[in-house]
Parts: C-alpha cells; sequence; structure tokens
C-alpha cells in the first residue's frame, strides 16, 4: 500500500513536469512502439537461430533437419512462395538484424529529440520566468542558484523524462527475452527469475540513499555556484580586505564537501555497475549445468546462451535506469519547487489605459508600504507632488524611503494603500507596459549589457538611428568620450560598463533615455559615484536637458547640493 501511495507521488510529479514542458505524447507512444518492434525483431532473429544451429550441427547430412523449428520455417516459406533452404534462412535472418537496427537507431534519434527539445524548452521557460518576477521579490533571488538550475539542473531534467520511458523500453524486453528463455527452458529460465528478484531487493535500500545524497548534492552545488557569483562580483573588496587566502578556504570546504558527496554516490554507482553482470554470468553457469542435466540439444543451449547474454546487459541497463530515476529525482523536486517559486513571484499589474504623452504631474496620495516579512513601513501616509516639465529632486536620507516612491512609477512596485495618479489619471489604471515606454529609469549604478556603446543606447528602441543616438549623446554630454575610443560608437562594453567611469557609465544611460525619447526620466542617486566636478557637469546637463526637450526630471539624492538646479524640491 505504502509503494503504491510512493508510486503515485512520483508519477503526479512526472505528469505535472510532462505538463510544464508541454512533451509530445506521440513521441513517447512511438518510441513504444520501435521499442516493441525491436524485441519482435529481436526475437524474430534469434529464433532464426535455432535451425541455423540446428543445419551447422547436421552439416554432413547435407540435408534441412527434420525438427519443429525446420518445420515452422517450411511453413512461413511455404506461404511465401520460397523454398526453405539454408541460404533464404541466412538472408532472412540477416535482414531481421538490419531491420532491428534501424529500429534501434531510429527510436535513439527520437529520444535524444525528446531530450534536447525539452532542455532548450525548460531553458526558455525558466528564462523568461525569471525576467518577469515581481521586482518586489527579485531582491530575494539568488544569482547562483538560479545559474545552476538553468544549466546543470535542466539537463539532469532532459535525462530525467526519458527515464520513463527507457525503464518501459528495458521491461518489455526482458518479458520477451524471458518468453523466449521459458519456450526453451521452464527451470533454466526460473534461476534467472529468481536472481532478479533477488538482485530487485538488494538494490532497494541502494536507491533511497542515491536519492537522499543527489538532493544532498544538489543544494551543494548551489551554494558552490551562488559562492562563486558573488565573489566574482566582490573581488575588489576581497583583494583590498587581504582575504584572499579566507576565501580560498571558504571554496576549498564547499568543494570538498561536494567532492566527497560525489565520491559518496558514484562508489554506491560503481558497486551496482560491477556486481551486477558478475553475479549474471554467475547464474548463468547453475542454467547451463541444468540444460546439460536436462539433455539439452546443443543447437537450444547455444540459443539460451545468446538469449541470456542478450538479457544481461538489458537488464543491467533497466536497473542502471531505475538507479538513475532516483538520482534525476532530486533534480525534478528541485526544478518543480523552483518553477512553483517563479510562477508565485510572478509580476501581476492591472490596467489596460495608455500612458499620457506629456506629464504634467504625478501625485502621490497617503501611500502606505512595506516590504515583506518588515514590521515597519517604508513609508508611513507619504503625499507628494512631482510636477510635470521640470527637474524634481526627491531628497531624504538613507532608508527613508525614496528609491521605493520612484520605483512606484514605472509600477516596478505597488503601494499596499493610497493613490498616485499621473495627470490625475490613477496609475492602476494604466497598462504597465505603456507606463514603463514613457519612462527612462537610470539606477544608481547603471546597468549595462555585453555589446557595443550603439547597442546600449538602442537597447530598448531599436528604431532609433545613428543620426539620433549621436545627437542624443552630444545633448548629454558624451559624444566627446565616446568618440574618443577607436571604434566610437561601436566600441565594445565589457561586463557592467567595464573601463568607463561612473561619470561616463551616466551619461551613457542619459543618453539611451533621450535617444528613445520618454518625456520622463528617473535618476537614482545620479551623483553618489561621481566627483565635485562631473557632479556639477551632470547637473548642468540635465538642467540643458529638461529646458530644450521640456523632459520631467526626477532626481533621487540625499545631496542638497543638487538643490539649486531644480525647480521642485520634495523631502521626505
Amino acid at each position: 500500500m505504502v509503494f503504491i501511495q510512493q508510486l503515485k507521488f512520483v508519477l503526479s510529479k512526472y505528469i505535472k513536469l510532462f505538463q510544464i514542458a508541454k512533451v509530445k505524447k506521440k513521441n513517447y507512444v512511438f518510441v513504444i512502439l520501435l521499442t516493441v518492434l525491436t524485441v519482435i525483431l529481436d526475437a524474430a532473429g534469434i529464433s532464426v537461430l535455432l535451425p541455423i544451429g540446428e543445419y551447422v550441427l547436421k552439416y554432413e547430412t547435407g540435408k534441412v533437419p527434420d525438427t519443429q523449428a525446420w518445420k515452422v520455417l517450411q511453413n512461413i516459406f511455404l506461404y511465401l512462395g520460397i523454398k526453405a533452404d539454408i541460404t533464404p534462412v541466412v538472408i532472412f535472418a540477416i535482414v531481421l538484424i538490419f531491420l532491428r537496427q534501424g529500429a534501434v537507431f531510429t527510436r535513439g534519434i527520437i529520444i535524444d529529440l525528446i531530450d534536447y527539445k525539452l532542455v532548450k524548452d525548460f531553458r526558455e521557460k525558466l528564462f523568461a520566468k525569471f525576467l518577469v518576477q515581481d521586482v518586489y521579490h527579485i531582491k530575494q533571488h539568488s544569482t547562483g542558484i538560479y545559474n545552476n538550475s538553468i544549466n546543470l539542473e535542466v539537463a539532469n531534467i532532459g535525462k530525467a523524462i526519458i527515464l520513463p520511458v527507457e525503464n518501459i523500453s528495458g521491461i518489455i524486453q526482458i518479458l520477451s527475452y524471458l518468453s523466449l528463455m521459458l519456450f526453451i527452458s521452464i527451470k533454466a529460465t526460473l534461476v534467472v527469475i529468481i536472481f532478479m528478484v533477488f538482485t530487485g531487493i538488494l538494490l532497494k535500500n541502494f536507491l533511497y540513499y542515491i536519492r537522499n545524497i543527489s538532493s544532498k548534492i544538489i543544494k551543494i552545488n548551489n551554494n558552490f555556484s551562488q559562492n562563486l557569483v558573488d565573489r566574482l562580483i566582490a573581488v575588489k573588496l576581497i583583494r583590498v580586505s587581504n582575504k584572499t587566502y579566507k576565501e580560498q578556504d571558504k571554496n576549498k570546504e564547499i568543494l570538498r564537501e561536494q567532492f566527497l558527496n560525489n565520491i559518496k554516490l558514484s562508489r554506491v554507482q560503481r558497486i551496482i555497475d560491477s556486481t551486477i553482470e558478475p553475479l549474471l554470468l554467475i547464474v548463468a553457469i547453475p542454467v547451463i549445468i541444468i540444460a546439460i542435466t536436462l539433455n539439452f540439444p546443443l543447437a537450444k543451449l547455444g540459443v539460451f546462451i545468446i538469449i541470456l547474454a542478450r538479457f544481461i546487459p538489458v537488464f543491467k541497463i533497466t536497473l542502471v535506469g531505475m538507479q538513475s530515476h532516483f538520482h534525476y529525482y532530486a533534480s525534478i523536486t528541485n526544478m518543480l519547487k523552483l518553477i512553483d517559486k517563479l510562477d508565485s513571484q510572478k509580476e501581476k499589474r492591472k490596467g489596460k489605459l495608455p500612458a499620457p504623452k506629456h506629464i504634467e504631474s504625478i501625485k502621490f496620495s497617503k501611500i502606505y508600504f512595506n516590504y515583506e516579512n518588515s514590521k515597519n513601513n517604508i513609508l508611513n501616509n507619504f503625499s507628494c507632488q512631482i510636477k510635470g516639465g521640470v527637474v524634481n529632486a526627491l531628497l531624504g536620507t538613507s532608508g527613508s524611503g525614496k528609491t521605493t516612491v520612484v520605483n512606484m512609477i514605472p509600477r516596478l512596485l505597488e503601494p499596499s494603500k493610497g493613490k498616485i495618479l499621473i495627470n490625475n489619471i490613477n496609475l492602476n489604471t494604466i497598462h504597465v507596459d505603456r507606463i514603463r515606454d514613457i519612462c527612462t529609469y537610470i539606477e544608481q549604478k547603471p546597468t549595462f549589457i555585453r555589446g557595443t556603446i550603439i547597442e546600449h543606447i538602442t537597447y530598448n528602441n531599436l528604431k532609433t538611428n545613428r543620426a539620433k543616438a549621436i545627437e542624443a549623446a552630444k545633448l548629454a554630454n558624451a559624444h566627446d568620450f565616446i568618440m574618443s575610443f577607436p571604434e566610437n560608437y561601436d566600441h565594445q562594453l565589457g561586463e557592467g560598463g567595464v573601463g568607463l567611469s561612473g561619470g561616463q557609465l551616466q551619461r551613457l544611460d542619459i543618453t539611451r533615455g533621450l535617444a528613445l525619447g520618454t518625456p520622463l526620466m528617473i535618476l537614482d542617486e545620479p551623483t553618489s559615484n561621481l566627483d565635485s566636478k562631473n557632479t556639477k557637469e551632470l547637473l548642468l546637463t540635465l538642467k540643458r536637458i529638461n529646458q530644450i526637450k521640456k523632459t520631467t526630471i526626477i532626481i533621487v539624492s540625499h545631496d542638497d547640493s543638487v538643490l539649486k538646479y531644480c525647480d521642485n524640491i520634495i523631502q521626505l
């Protein structure tokens, strides 16, 4: 009863996996049908070996043996209008072998197709799900864990999804071989069946051990991947803090734990792999003795041994497949949990109206907001008015909620209570994509994706041509330093814009916003990483952009020096 419940539980996870991956049932059915065809052709091919063996043993007579096997062949060949002689029988056996191998080849190709397509589709889904996570939850995400899941774990899922059909195929082949062996000798086959039962009982405890170790390895792999990503980002901090050796020791400890658990898993798998085949071969000895004791004809004994030789690797592969199920089951469980988490954290925003083309005002009315697991509100009965067509300053100390306020404008966050009005239109009624179309958001540390400068400027506006990009760069005071590069606008940006100063990074992002032509530009702490000279130049640039383009600009800052460049001051 417990076994049936466990089986149902496992099947439910596989079914959920199939639904997510949208695996085509016809491909699975086709693989099963090809397996059945392979078994039939294999059985037919082995069956033909018996009359061929009988003919070889009585070759001196020059006649076809008068045995049951040859009588069956003669009836079949007579029906086909062919004389049952050794030559057509051998040709028939060769044709069966080629047909079987053709079926095996086709089956293998379809299995690979299912595997690789599932890996591709799952990576697409995970990437898409990650991108549509609510910003409210993104702060909680672990880059290393997602990286490990989307690469290593998805590859395991591809293999896991194939296992059921592989195991079913193995069972079909095992049953076919047992049927052939039973036809030749019931007693000898019973010895093989007893061994199979004994092996299954012995394997059971190993399989649960494999599942537990596999779950532990996934956690360690996630830990290693996350630790690696964190340290790559913080490499400068590590160096200046003289913590290189400490970090190396920590990494060694993680890798040591990873190594020890992988060895534990490998040891169990190798024990299973290395003992099954020898044990089966040992079983073959009493089987042959039983056959000799029963005065088996040599031809039948030879065929039985051939069947047993074919049975041994199939039985071993099927057991290894069952063992692999317990290894990959941990990956399935981990993947389904991740997908459920991503689905629960998906951004959900209502609203259908278009966004206004010009900003007259943005009003915050009695806004409340707090993050999950936080007792205190970040914003508590907050109200303000951002004026359109001018430079606005949002001032406050660190932690006062400045970034939270501006994150609400493009609806990256939504208030738990209160209203936000744009031109007296409730922000919640505007389609989230449309409000983001009119907004350029420049973070404290601008974000850059690998590519050229021109690709960054036109990232969210492919219609922007080079002439417009240059015009925007000149207005943002970025054109001169761009032209200083040998490849100017085709200069390749490194990871995170490495190689450029903080001021240059800010100006490139401002250029992107200008090229896009959005009526609203939000800058979160744009001067925090700049010296006084670059700060002044940046603020003068923003003032000039506002005067020329009439762009509504919001500067988030804790620095009072920005005030003289702003027309409207909001204090938190």
